[in-house]
């Protein structure tokens, strides 16, 4: 899923999507498009595989402290990447301006704002989980399409107009007005599929078998009964075209979001079993350290200045190639050199500080346990 975001960035970068013909890039589109709920379905596993586990051992407050520092390098990264953007002239410095005070302002940074505010919305939603058992997830993500259906649909038209602070608000945290997805509160959707994915590794258990097949079965029903209203081709146009399923948050999207990450899971898997060791090593090596590397990813992506059209896309999956192999490298000096470097420690503590001041104060709205 980190690989196909940075692919689309880089197809982005060198203006690709332009140049294709419409077929290889409705297909193309297929692909990458499923980048974005797929991290979040990551994000999901991770949350289910890290932080319940940390509730659950050593209670809910101790998992809420690790959270809040994860959210301050979530916001971090969001920065960095947007300062990098400003190096290669993608970026303002208003736009740093912007993400410096939560709102989101360059694509490239998006979803660590998201991760962010993810990172405090699923709070309570591990407390659910943690008192009612994994099926209460699925229970969230029906009221979540509920409420969907039954309010933000019908003011959904009314926000298309407007700017400032309400747009901010109405967009990016309830996906109104077409033109913003996922949305916080849509996109807990994908997490929150991602969190049932990591307990049924995680314990096999009889539940979050019913769950994850419930999900599973589901998410193919409603594209194919899209795909028998709009037909194969009006699928993918709506799937390439941001603002018909994606802009919309449609349940269309994470249905898609949640097939693909089930696919690109299976497909990782099936690769790995195949791959040489000499190859297999940094594959897995980058696997488990998709934080650095979309982080790292996206720097050097920003700061490279932007000019450059190549109608060929096997060159852009080149750069592609090339960019991947830098971060490889990046991340392996950062770990040799970097990771225990005082002033690195410092700032780590020093998080963990602020986290811990964070969790103090939400711990006078509720129990820490």
């Amino acid at each position: 899923m980190v690989a196909g975001a940075l692919l689309s960035h880089v197809l982005g970068y060198f203006y690709t999507w332009d140049t294709l013909a419409e077929q290889p890039r409705l297909y193309l589109r297929l692909f990458t498009r499923g980048a974005a709920p797929g991290l979040l379905v990551l994000f999901g596993f991770m949350l289910e595989f890290v932080y319940v586990r940390y509730a659950q051992r050593r209670g809910l407050g101790y998992s809420v402290k690790r959270m809040c520092y994860r959210a301050l390098l979530c916001y971090l990264a969001s920065a960095l990447i947007t300062a990098a953007g400003i190096l290669g002239g993608h970026t303002s410095a208003k736009d740093l301006v912007s993400n410096l005070i939560l709102v989101p302002a360059s694509l490239n940074a998006d979803i660590f704002l998201t991760y962010f505010y993810v990172l405090f919305a699923i709070i309570p939603v591990i407390a659910l989980r943690l008192r009612f058992g994994v099926g209460s997830l699925l229970v969230v993500i029906a009221v979540i399409w509920l409420v969907d259906v039954a309010a933000l649909q019908r003011v959904e038209n009314s926000f298309s107009g407007t700017t400032g602070i309400t747009r901010f608000l109405g967009q990016f945290f309830l996906g109104l007005g077409g033109s913003w997805g996922p949305s916080i509160f849509h996109g807990l959707t994908a997490v929150l599929f991602g969190m049932v994915l990591g307990n049924f590794f995680a314990t096999r258990s009889r539940a979050s078998t019913l769950c994850l097949l419930g999900l599973v079965g589901t998410a193919p029903v409603i594209l194919g009964a899209e795909i028998f209203m709009v037909g194969w081709n009006g699928f993918l146009a709506g799937i390439a075209d941001y603002e018909v399923y994606r802009g919309h948050n449609s349940v269309v999207y994470y249905a898609y979001g949640a097939v693909h990450a089930i696919a690109m899971i299976l497909l990782a898997w099936g690769i790995n079993s195949f791959l040489p060791q000499v190859v297999q090593k940094p594959a897995t090596y980058l696997g488990s350290r998709t934080f650095l590397f979309f982080l790292f990813g996206n720097m050097i992506l920003s700061a490279v200045p932007r000019g450059y059209v190549n109608t060929n896309v096997w060159l852009s999956v080149g750069g592609f190639a090339v960019l991947v192999t830098i971060c490889y490298a990046v991340i392996l000096l950062w770990e040799a050199k970097f990771d225990g470097w005082l002033p690195v420690v410092t700032v780590r503590k020093q998080m963990l500080n602020v986290s811990g001041a964070l969790t103090n104060i939400l711990r006078r709205f509720g129990p820490a346990h």
